[in-house]
């Protein structure tokens, strides 16, 4: 099942995050979030940038949100917001394909 999903951000890590989410086939990318207004309505990757966070969240009663944002301090002031927004928003655990993890380091 084919679920959707908002990348929040709309930089360099958001276009590579973009390209892992194509890679796992199972989403499809509603756009990006960017709190720049210069960036509302442009394309990146051939998604659009829907506009900030706010906005977003005021127009979606429910989504699935991704993150490509470097800076956790700035993430974690987003996830409260969009949680005290008391909507069903969520944050799935995304995993490229090829991803393998190292049992000798774990």
């Amino acid at each position: 099942m084919v679920q959707e999903v908002i990348i929040i951000g709309a930089g360099g890590q958001a276009k590579n995050t973009s390209l892992v989410i194509e890679q796992i086939g199972s989403w499809n990318i509603l756009g990006f979030v960017d709190d720049s207004p210069e960036k509302k309505g442009t394309i990146i990757r051939g998604y659009p940038v829907l506009g900030s966070l706010k906005e977003i969240c005021e127009q979606y009663d429910e989504a699935n949100f991704a993150f490509a944002i470097g800076n956790s301090a700035v993430v974690q002031r987003m996830v409260e917001f969009i949680k005290a927004t008391g909507k069903s928003f969520s944050f799935p655990n995304l995993i490229h394909p090829a991803a393998q993890i190292d049992l000798s380091e774990v």
